[in-house]
Formats: structure tokens, C-alpha cells, sequence
């Protein structure tokens, strides 16, 4: 079994988010702040079927939310 070690140098700032290594994941990804919740609205106002094909995706999830 292999046991992560939580290290500062792994953590950085990504569009207002902190990230844990080198993937944006729901996973590794804490705060955002503004851009997070604006994020959530923009998800939550699209077609459900939408939504659901982008949860089970496994496609890297976008920190610019303008984009």
C-alpha cells in the first residue's frame, strides 16, 4: 500500500484554487473562492443530461471559469 505525504511543495495556486500535485480533480483541489462558486452556478444552470455526462467524465476539470 502506498501512503501519500502531504508536503507544501506539492500544494500551489491555480486560478484562485490551492492544488494538491499536478491534477485538477474535485479531489485535489480546495478553495476557489469566488471562481468556485460562479463555477457551481454555471454547472447547476445546465441541462441535466449535461451535467451528468461531465460527472462521469474523466476529463480534467477547468479552473478558468471565463473560458
Amino acid at each position: 500500500m502506498y501512503l501519500f505525504q502531504k508536503s507544501e511543495s506539492f500544494i500551489r495556486t491555480v486560478e484562485g484554487f490551492e492544488q494538491l500535485g499536478d491534477n485538477p480533480t474535485p479531489y485535489t483541489l480546495r478553495g476557489g473562492g469566488e471562481n468556485k462558486s460562479d463555477a457551481e452556478a454555471i454547472h447547476a444552470s445546465r441541462p441535466d443530461v449535461d451535467q451528468q455526462e461531465d460527472e462521469n467524465s474523466n476529463e480534467p476539470i477547468t479552473l478558468d471559469v471565463d473560458a
